[in-house]
């Protein structure tokens, strides 16, 4: 059985999550999909926010993973791309 997550990643360009799931052993499948074993990770969207003067990039993805490896790798995902604020 499979789980998966919708998320919205604000501040990340495409590249660097491509980045880090290709460096987790994830393979592009197609343009819009990186798997590895056991998880996927589809792109839904990217787009720019615009606040005040400023450009923001926004990506929205599906996480999809196997039960037993769904926690550990969002947490992982999670944890790399964590951001403080200033």
């Amino acid at each position: 059985m499979r789980r998966s997550l919708a998320m919205e990643k604000r501040g990340l360009k495409r590249e660097e999550i491509e980045g880090w799931l290709l460096t987790n052993g994830g393979e592009k499948s197609d343009k819009y999909r990186i798997e590895g074993p056991g998880w996927r990770v589809v792109f839904l969207e990217e787009r720019t926010k615009l606040l005040g003067p400023m450009h923001f990039p926004v990506v929205k993805l599906r996480i999809e993973a196997e039960e037993d490896l769904f926690e550990n790798f969002l947490r992982r995902f999670r944890m790399h791309f964590l951001r403080g604020g200033a």
